[in-house]
């Protein structure tokens, strides 16, 4: 077969069917061409005619021709070709996909890997407007040095162009995001699931999951991924990125802050070494939804789906954080729950997350809390929890609630600590956790209020867990050794464990 010419809108350009770059993809093939004032290029053949599409416009020339992006494979022309009715997209010519850097098996260790999925997201946010709906490594280049994304605007022109069902079967299964197996159609969140299985299949070699089609779909809606082993803050970022409710996944910008940081910042290992020396001390003594729907009723099983996600995003933590204890303390002891509530002993002191009278967030019924209970304050809460440490001598306890919400000017769900004191009550043990969440809302709200925020709200979850973790490790240590009283000052600065507790 001789050469192909094409006539697209921007000019007339080359290409060999006898030469593919790279694996056929969901949506055409890749060829090489070449064309006068280019040089070599890459033309992609989409599985689509005019009879599909009805003609239409392609976009996505329009959107990325002439303009300069760093992490963007740019498009030199894109459109149907008169004479044949076939639509092509025109693209500089690559070193080489990250498919086939993977298939070569190249070992990514963390940092490697972190480093091409900061690549991949800075790309996301060059075109905030566009979701690619299709990411995977066999569309993400190498080019002039660095790691960009190709094919952005050709699922949206298929899916535009066809029905959902037919762009459900051009989609790459290995990356589809759950909502795609129900024909809902891509948003953001759904670039950012696609990310963290392009995360395993860089570390793992492999993409989370793999079998056959049914079962890629069952896996991907519901089934776990499975365990890594890399740095605990990138393997919590792979975790939050395959979530699979979309609103509880992180914005691409958060995911941008958490890969630069931990890039920037090296890992410490000594920050728990306060706990190992407290742990140390008491045994010589003794010898861890939903986005708005278009209905009432699928706003509240949304809500109550992603309050759900959040109580296990919170069992997950406790696990955590009681294994660390364990780890750094041997003298702690977790004992089985009582009245549902998780605790772990060191010597007299208890560290426990009570469930809140009534309400029981870390069962498997509950209610989420209304939208408009924190409304004053600008929040959007949907479920709480309490964490405590109680000492018995002197008696005191020491305690927070736990918020699973999203706050003003953030685009996620998070858990967050926020824990509370009454300036006219100098006598009460403070910080505490509310068992009102009209208190907690008003303490919130920028209004007067007998109750006022004493720490926080400070994020617990994620990139923040480890904070957490040496947190109230530390005040449980506090209490095993009878030190903890009121505070001197009120409210906690941020670092107080660090500046108050440790001698």
């Amino acid at each position: 077969m001789a050469v192909q010419t094409i006539l697209l809108p921007r000019g007339v350009w080359c290409y060999d069917p006898l030469k593919p770059l790279g694996r056929e993809g969901g949506f055409g093939r890749v060829y090489e061409g070449y064309a006068d004032g280019h040089g070599n290029i890459a033309v992609k053949r989409l599985h689509l005619r005019a009879n599909d599409a009805a003609h239409r416009e392609m976009r996505i020339a329009n959107e990325f021709t002439g303009k300069a992006y760093h992490h963007v494979l740019g498009v030199l022309d894109a459109g149907e070709d008169a004479a044949t009715g076939t639509y092509f997209v025109v693209m500089p010519k690559a070193e080489r996909s990250l498919q086939e850097v993977i298939d070569r098996g190249t070992h990514f260790g963390d940092e490697d890997a972190a480093k091409v999925l900061l690549e991949i997201i800075e790309g996301l946010l060059e075109v905030p407007d566009i979701v690619h709906r299709d990411l995977k490594p066999d569309n993400i280049m190498l080019h002039d040095g660095h790691w960009k994304i190709a094919d952005f605007g050709i699922a949206r022109f298929v899916e535009e162009s066809t029905s959902l069902q037919t762009l459900k079967g051009c989609l790459s299964p290995h990356y589809a995001a759950p909502e795609q197996w129900q024909y809902v159609r891509a948003t953001g969140a759904t670039d950012v699931y696609a990310l963290g299985c392009i995360a395993y299949a860089l570390l793992t070699g492999n993409p989370p999951f793999l079998g056959t089609m049914d079962e890629l779909q069952h896996k991907h809606r519901f089934a776990d991924p499975p365990p890594l082993s890399c740095a605990p803050k990138l393997r919590s970022l792979c975790s939050m990125l395959l979530r699979k409710i979309p609103a509880s996944r992180p914005s691409q910008q958060r995911v941008r802050t958490v890969l630069s940081e931990f890039l920037q910042a090296p890992v410490d290992r000594g920050r728990f070494e306060a706990l190992a020396q407290a742990g140390a001390r008491v045994a010589h003594a003794q010898s861890d939804a939903e986005r708005s729907a278009e209905t009432e009723r699928q706003h509240a099983r949304d809500r109550k789906n992603l309050a759900a996600s959040g109580a296990d995003i919170l069992r997950e933590i406790i696990k955590r954080i009681f294994a660390r204890i364990e780890q750094e303390m041997l003298v702690a002891r977790k004992g089985k729950p009582y009245n549902d509530a998780p605790y772990i002993t060191v010597g007299d002191a208890v560290l426990t997350f009570p469930l809140p009278a009534g309400r029981g967030y870390l069962s498997d019924e509950f209610t989420p809390i209304s939208q408009e209970a924190f409304a004053q304050a600008g929040w959007d809460v949907l479920a709480g929890e309490w964490v405590v440490v109680e000492q018995q001598q002197p008696k005191y306890r020491w305690s927070a609630s736990l918020w699973y919400a999203r706050l003003p000017g953030t685009q996620d769900y998070r858990w967050y600590e926020v824990s509370y004191f009454a300036p006219l009550r100098a006598d009460a043990m403070a910080p505490y956790a509310l068992d009102e969440i009209r208190d907690a809302a008003l303490a919130a709200a920028p209004v007067m209020h007998v109750y006022q925020t004493a720490f926080g709200p400070v994020p617990i979850d994620d990139e923040n867990e480890e904070d957490f973790t040496e947190r109230w490790g530390t005040i449980l240590a506090r209490a095993a050794e009878g030190k903890l009283r009121h505070p001197t000052n009120l409210p906690l600065q941020p670092q107080f464990w660090k500046q108050q507790f440790l001698e």
